[in-house]
């Protein structure tokens, strides 16, 4: 006689199982995520971010505290400031990340903006002069917010720290983080009595012009920190970093890939069978080309250095011609 198998035992069995494959998942995503912490090579870095991310998609509800956990610390670009960005010096925020809270300020005040260059100028390399308005330190309270030397007293929220403790409860167990404090803007002190001239920032608004040194080769996105050219921090006269990121204006006639140009040329039917010489546009000066007999649509003329320098390297990319027979 065939024995039935017992349906609570196999379903207590299922559960058992998928317990152990839920504590597996999050012992992998774990161990991947230490050893990022770990890496000082960013290719390697990389890697053990991949596996992590792979690991957390195993499952909705582990992602989703993963999830909630890089909202509140960001668990991986937290270390990951310590690799320099954009691909050549001076490019990419290459400051590490600090524990105390004057340099804390400083990131939080890093001012941000955007230039935009065109193809010819992004083919040469340009120097361009920028105007943009940032906060400087009050010349009437000498940047202290206040009235007189009296007129302000130690926070108790954050007990003249200028910092508080926020944790967070995750599947890694609690994290803590320092934060600024929201209500003495991370000076320590509230003032009393303030200053007229800043309403009690120890700042206001100005103007200033630097010249930016644009190296030829540059894409969408990268940019250059200027030291010391950002906005003074509230009550602190710690003076941030000024951030210049690059935005690339449409062309016209050319799209760009990378280093490489791509040029849309036009061929009567005739010119398509028969074959013919044209004059077309550089980015910069005019070229001529041979187009084979039996040319198609769609068809790729590959003309060797003619595209965008490689930033910082001697090599040049290629520009391509791709045929549209009307």
């Amino acid at each position: 006689m065939k024995a039935l198998k017992c349906t609570e035992c196999h379903d207590t069995d299922l559960a058992e199982k998928k317990k152990k494959e839920e504590k597996l998942k999050k012992e992998k995503a774990l161990q991947h995520f230490n050893k990022g912490k770990e890496l000082s090579d960013k290719n390697e870095y990389d890697k053990a971010k991949v596996e992590f991310d792979k690991a957390v998609d195993l499952d909705s509800s582990l992602k989703a505290q993963v999830d909630e956990i890089n909202n509140s610390a960001n668990i991986f670009s937290a270390f990951m400031n310590s690799f320099g960005g954009g691909g050549f010096e001076n490019f990419g925020n290459n400051q590490s990340e600090k524990n105390n809270n004057e340099n804390q300020k400083i990131k939080d005040e890093d001012l941000k903006i955007n230039i935009t260059l065109t193809l010819e100028e992004i083919y040469t390399g340009i120097t361009k002069k920028l105007k943009y308005k940032k906060y400087v330190k009050c010349t009437k309270c000498n940047g202290s917010g206040a009235k007189s030397a009296s007129a302000k007293k130690k926070c108790t929220t954050c007990n003249g720290s200028g910092s508080v403790k926020q944790i967070t409860n995750s599947i890694f167990g609690q994290m803590t983080n320092i934060i600024s404090c929201t209500l003495c803007d991370g000076t320590g002190e509230i003032i009393t009595d303030k200053c007229t001239e800043c309403n009690g920032k120890g700042r206001i608004n100005s103007e200033e012009v630097v010249e930016i040194n644009v190296p030829a080769g540059v894409s969408e996105g990268q940019y250059i920190t200027i030291s010391g050219k950002g906005n003074i921090g509230i009550r602190n006269n710690v003076v941030s970093d000024l951030i210049t990121i690059f935005k690339e204006e449409k062309h016209k006639i050319f799209q760009r890939d990378n280093n490489d140009i791509l040029y849309d040329l036009e061929l009567t039917a005739s010119e398509a069978n028969q074959g013919t010489e044209k004059i077309i546009p550089l980015i910069s000066g005019k070229i001529k080309i041979i187009i084979p007999p039996n040319s198609q649509s769609g068809k790729l003329l590959k003309i060797k250095g003619k595209g965008l320098p490689i930033l910082n390297d001697s090599g040049t990319g290629d520009m391509f011609v791709r045929i549209s027979v009307i």
